[in-house]
């Protein structure tokens, strides 16, 4: 059980994120979420391969592709992106 403790954390934060923050990707949700209110970063945090299969097995988001545009235009762009919501807010 204190395996998943981690993974748990992640997705009780993840779902008051976007609660207070709207829709988010993986990456955003990632970013935010791997550290303490005080800076440190998380033992247990997932990896942002792991946090974006973890929103995606959960049957509490839904998902929808959203471009994103970046402003060099050397890199690929625009890309597409999954943007991760509390189904039922579609």
């Amino acid at each position: 059980m204190k395996a998943n403790t981690g993974k748990q954390r992640f997705l009780r934060d993840a779902i008051e994120y976007i609660k207070s923050n709207g829709p988010s990707t993986a990456g955003v949700l990632h970013e935010q979420l791997r550290y303490t209110k005080t800076g440190k970063l998380l033992r247990d945090s997932p990896s942002r391969r792991q946090a974006q299969q973890l929103l995606a097995r959960c049957s509490l988001f839904s998902s929808r592709d959203v471009f994103v545009t970046r402003v060099d235009v050397a890199l690929n762009s625009p890309y597409m992106v999954k943007e991760y919501f509390l189904r039922g807010d579609e």
